[in-house]
């Protein structure tokens, strides 16, 4: 594994502290959580929640990939996590991934989604969804018969419609 570049540990603690002042949310962990603490303990414990670490002791201690993934969360902008979850989602017929990953949580009571909603998961539950839904042959992750159908691309907001 790779570690962060020093451009991009600069960019995340400035990044959070500047969105930590203001108090904006995307500040907080994915499931909506506040942290308390010190400054660099709130920050540590935020990058935890959302890449799905919770050893993580410092920013140092990250991937490059999960600083770019941080740095989009930071940025507002969709992750290329994201992006894949929705290619994998467009590809399996799923025209409403809120509401069939709620339907697939109750079926399944997968205990590595621990009963969030969509927008909730961290990158590393994410990557999971993602196994899950590109598995071949397993018809059971597919959407109902009555769901699947051709996404056009009013049919999502530009954060695909779950962030």
């Amino acid at each position: 594994m790779e570690r962060l570049t020093d451009k991009q540990l600069r960019l995340l603690q400035a990044l959070y502290s500047r969105l930590k002042r203001d108090d904006d949310p995307r500040t907080f962990g994915p499931a909506g959580q506040r942290y308390a603490g010190e400054d660099r303990d709130q920050r540590i414990s935020w990058a935890a929640a959302h890449i799905g670490n919770a050893r993580l002791a410092t920013f140092s201690d990250l991937s490059i990939s999960q600083a770019s993934y941080l740095v989009d969360v930071l940025n507002g902008k969709p992750t290329k996590l994201d992006q894949k979850l929705h290619a994998v989602f467009v590809e399996r017929g799923i025209v409403h991934p809120p509401e069939w990953f709620e339907a697939y949580q109750a079926k399944s009571a997968q205990w590595k989604f621990r009963g969030l909603a969509l927008h909730q998961l961290n990158r590393w539950q994410k990557i999971m969804l993602v196994n899950v839904l590109a598995s071949r042959g397993d018809e059971t992750n597919r959407a109902p018969r009555a769901v699947r159908q051709a996404v056009e691309p009013r049919d999502m907001s530009p954060t695909f419609g779950w962030r």
